[in-house]
């Protein structure tokens, strides 16, 4: 036979025989064997409190407080015959049998002989504690509800520790400690250092998944002890809550009006700072035509000071060049020696293209006049004004303008060469006029 038959099998003791042969009497089946094969629990389950019993006890053939045995019993487990329909009750003690196996395995699906005494045991508990908490609400939900409403709040305030964290509270407008809810009791009950376990937390807060409510039904005794305490102390608790809880409107609304006060006077300075924008706004456009006007003039004055400071210094250059185009065509030995020594032509002012260069070579020949090295830089810019040989283009155009001796071609620079392009075609012109 199957495993089920060794695990909660009925024995030989009086009752066990009495619940047997009446089970018989009840069946369709002649014999035990055959007869238990017939019935099933139904999963419904009554305690014999002192509220009247369901019909489906009070029908059966012992009636309230009695097993289909005859046995006393406080917990009333139906069980029904499946061939019959008869209906009966038994009580804790023979419930534990092949009746609790084939409910289960009716109800899961699975083989008789798979379902284990924790499976059975945990049936029963599921229907007991069920039916405990039904009983237990009858008797004391009430006055427990009574109870916990009134020191709920108390306790999500109190029964709180306080943590290192803060927070802004902008409403209040000040910074305020984080506090958690007190999951562990600390101290011993009824001493002024008791620290008592939130209330709220244990029996039905929502972020505890082992809430007394939804695990077990009703609240233990510990819950009860201290829910009873926390009732019994909680008028001066809530009389210090409500003024807590004052204090804190209080100082929202002064916060609050703080805050309008504070918008108004920004409002208002606002409005002043748009309204003198405005006034100088207007008063820029009244003086717009009197202050174009004047920056009009001004303009007019700054460029007429732009022009006689460059007509003055283009006199002042006009006047320098001549005067160094003079020295320049004058004869000095010292100056002719250093031009040896660099290897340079004795140049004058016709090797000047601009009166830039007319001025430089002036500051040389003064330079070279007094016997004075020149620098490499110096050097280099003289040699780029009166060494530099004339390019084949302008030979071409020196040419076209009538220009006879070629043969001066051999050492003429670029900057002679310009030159004498620019004198050819000057007496050109003048001829032409």
């Amino acid at each position: 036979m199957s495993d089920y038959r060794t695990k909660r099998e009925l024995g030989e003791g009086r009752w066990d025989k009495i619940l047997k042969k009446r089970m018989v009497s009840l069946s369709v089946a002649d014999n035990y064997d055959d007869a238990k094969e017939e019935w099933i629990a139904t999963g419904r389950v009554w305690w014999g409190h002192a509220d009247a019993a369901p019909d489906w006890v009070t029908n059966t053939s012992n009636g309230r407080g009695k097993c289909l045995c005859g046995h006393t019993v406080v917990y009333h487990f139906e069980i029904t015959n499946t061939e019959n329909g008869n209906v009966e009750c038994v009580g804790s003690d023979h419930i534990n049998t092949y009746l609790i196996i084939r409910a289960i395995a009716e109800e899961h699906g699975v083989p008789l002989d798979t379902i284990t005494d924790e499976e059975i045991q945990q049936w029963l508990k599921e229907r007991v504690n069920s039916l405990k908490a039904v009983a237990w609400w009858e008797e004391n939900g009430e006055n427990f509800e009574k109870m916990f409403n009134r020191v709920k709040e108390i306790d999500l305030h109190f029964n709180v520790r306080n943590t290192n964290d803060w927070y802004w509270d902008n409403e209040c407008s000040m910074s305020r400690r984080v506090t958690k809810i007190r999951k562990k009791g600390q101290g011993e009950f009824g001493t002024p250092n008791y620290k008592m376990a939130s209330i709220v937390w244990r029996w039905n807060h929502p972020d505890n998944p082992k809430n007394q409510r939804d695990k077990y039904g009703y609240p233990n005794e510990l819950l009860m002890r201290d829910l009873s305490y926390l009732f019994v102390t909680s008028k001066p608790l809530i009389e210090g809550l409500e003024k807590y809880k004052q204090t804190i409107e209080e100082t929202k609304a002064l916060v609050a009006q703080r805050r309008i006060q504070v918008a108004a006077e920004k409002e208002r300075r606002r409005l002043e700072r748009e309204e003198r924008i405005r006034l100088r706004n207007e008063q820029w456009e009244r003086e717009r035509p009197a202050r174009e006007a004047a920056e009009k003039i001004r303009q007019l004055k700054l460029k007429k000071e732009r022009e006689e400071r460059e007509a003055r210094r283009l006199e002042a250059e006009r006047i320098k060049s001549i005067e160094n185009e003079r020295y320049l065509a004058a004869h000095h030995d010292d100056f002719e020696h250093m031009c040896s020594y660099y290897g340079m032509p004795a140049f004058d002012s016709s090797f000047g293209n601009t009166p830039q260069e007319i001025n430089f070579l002036a500051d040389i020949k003064i330079q070279l006049s007094k016997r004075e090295m020149l620098s490499n830089r110096q050097i280099q810019w003289l040699k780029d004004i009166l060494l530099t040989k004339a390019t084949e283009k302008q030979m071409n155009y020196l040419v076209s303008l009538g220009y006879k001796d070629t043969e001066s071609f051999e050492t003429m620079t670029r900057r002679q060469a310009s030159n004498l392009i620019t004198k050819l075609k000057r007496e050109k012109d003048d001829s032409m006029d």
